[in-house]
């Protein structure tokens, strides 16, 4: 006995018109309304997910800065979130082990190589400036990689230069520029930042431009997470070997159980959470949404670096920071605008 009717059947009663009916490529049917639905709440679940990325990359800073006051080494406290962080990602090399034939695991592990290692030059300076910086500082300078990523795309990839005649980049590049160097430079002399603090994210946003520039040469066609677990991994034991050869691992010996338990939380929220939701977001919103989120990622540790530890900036530097962020969302408008061109506006 037949159990309700077809949904064939229910179109040809008149059934079903509220939601409509479109053709999948399985050859099915599907209410045009649901899909609506379904489009509607993976936006919203994206931007879900890019709400909670800001969230864990503002608390970042902060625990990065309780590492400095426990007397950790900025190059222990490296390795160790590093170590975790590739332990964390296993799972996905593991998948793509499972799922890649290998010639084309081969291709993967080789193409990550030279992004592994500007990546591991870049966190060395990102891991000892803390020291020198204040939490505030630490994620307003890092935008500063904005501009070099940039600069780094025009010579390892052809299709970043057409940036190059567009007003934007060029206005944005200076603005971003100037603020860094006047929001830094009226720091000296107080507890949020140092010559040497400076120094040290200006080296972070140098390696981090060259970094991603070479994500966007030699791992362009590989799955975003995948590659980004290999770099991780490969990534890992250089950590080891600098805390080895220029760190004090002496010291984690006699670090307790809540100190393991705020490294473990450093290193989920910035090596693994942060970068899974932001991969599985863009798939929805693109990438040029999901780093325009990444601008706020300071204002939050501002706030949070007040609140939590009485942090605050002169009003100059906070015209310079807020600058900076201007000129990064410029870059960002150069880049949208070029690769809208580049698509004939589709």
């Amino acid at each position: 006995m037949r159990r309700g009717i077809t949904i064939m059947e229910q179109k040809k009663k008149g059934r079903g018109r509220f939601w409509g009916w479109k053709a999948r490529s399985d050859g099915g049917r599907m209410p045009r309304r649901m899909k609506q639905l379904t489009d509607r709440w993976r936006v919203w679940g994206a931007a879900g997910a890019m709400v909670v990325t800001v969230a864990a990359l503002g608390v970042l800073p902060l625990l990065l800065e309780l590492f400095t006051r426990l007397g950790l080494d900025g190059l222990d406290v490296n390795a160790v979130r590093y170590v975790m962080g590739a332990a964390m990602l296993a799972p996905v090399n593991v998948a793509a082990w499972r799922r890649m034939h290998p010639p084309e695991r081969r291709r993967l592990w080789a193409a990550a190589t030279i992004p592994a290692l500007a990546y591991v030059v870049t966190q060395v300076f990102y891991g000892l400036a803390p020291y020198w910086n204040n939490a505030t500082m630490l994620n307003f300078g890092c935008r500063l990689s904005i501009p070099f990523t940039t600069l780094f795309g025009f010579a390892l990839v052809g299709s970043e230069r057409a940036q190059a005649k567009s007003a934007w980049f060029w206005s944005g590049l200076a603005l971003a520029l100037a603020s860094f160097v006047v929001m830094f430079r009226d720091g000296f002399g107080t507890d949020s930042t140092s010559p040497t603090g400076m120094a040290l994210l200006g080296g972070f946003a140098v390696g981090w431009g060259l970094y991603m520039a070479t994500i966007g040469r030699f791992l362009r066609g590989f799955p975003a997470l995948e590659a980004f677990a290999a770099v991780i991994t490969i990534a890992c034991p250089f950590h080891v070997a600098i805390m080895l050869a220029w760190g004090n691992p002496g010291t984690l010996a006699g670090v307790g159980a809540t100190a393991w338990g705020w490294l473990f939380l450093s290193s989920f929220l910035g090596l693994v959470l942060a970068n899974v939701l932001t991969y599985w977001a863009m798939q929805t919103l693109g990438p040029i949404a999901c780093d325009a989120s990444y601008l706020l990622v300071p204002f939050l540790t501002a706030g949070l670096a007040h609140v939590w530890g009485g942090e605050s900036l002169k009003a100059l530097q906070w015209v310079a920071g807020c600058g900076l962020v201007a000129g990064c969302a410029l870059l960002m408008i150069a880049q949208a605008r070029s690769r809208h061109g580049a698509t004939g506006g589709k």
